[in-house]
């Protein structure tokens, strides 16, 4: 992306759009001040372009900026684009702030819009969790589990509560070894 970005050759809707998608690269490897460097200057030329809302949106919830990414999340909203993101970082938000009830909604909206977003089922098992609905919670955890058997968030939730629910240590064992 970068030799491309920097050739000169791209017009400037194409050059915010590989801005936006280096952001998201530099985002997934963790590298924040270039991709919210990438982000903004994508969003100087497309204020609607997804990719860059989305990935600010999630570098401020990250940050606990909650005010802050509600904002972006409404207006990815307005683009009519990533919907499952959508509700899921409305689900984030809601979950951080403590409206366990708000959050699960968001997540059900998320899973609505992706049926495959593993991730969602794990957070919505948290929130499950943390409102004390242990068989909904482990319910999501598996369905999350069938979908992505590595992912960290609900192999980590299953072990909790096989340990403290269930005293079922040798799957809390199997979920804690897994990677």
């Amino acid at each position: 992306c970068s030799a491309l970005i920097d050739s000169g050759e791209l017009d400037d809707a194409a050059r915010a759009e590989a801005q936006a998608h280096r952001g998201a690269a530099y985002r997934a490897s963790g590298e924040v001040t270039p991709a919210l460097r990438d982000f903004e200057a994508a969003l100087r030329v497309d204020e609607n372009n997804a990719e860059a809302l989305e990935g600010r949106a999630y570098i401020l919830l990250a940050s606990g900026q909650l005010d802050a990414a509600e904002v972006f999340v409404e207006r990815l909203s307005e683009t009519g684009e990533n919907s499952a993101s959508v509700h899921f970082i409305r689900g984030e938000i809601a979950q951080a702030r403590g409206d366990l009830s708000a959050a699960i909604v968001s997540y059900d909206e998320a899973l609505e819009s992706d049926r495959n977003m593993a991730i969602a089922y794990a957070r919505r098992g948290r929130t499950k969790q943390r409102a004390d609905d242990v068989e909904g919670a482990l319910a999501d955890f598996d369905s999350a589990l069938r979908l992505d058997s590595s992912l960290v968030d609900a192999r980590a939730g299953r072990c909790w509560l096989s340990l403290r629910q269930e005293r079922d240590l040798g799957r809390a064992r199997t979920d804690a070894r897994r990677r």
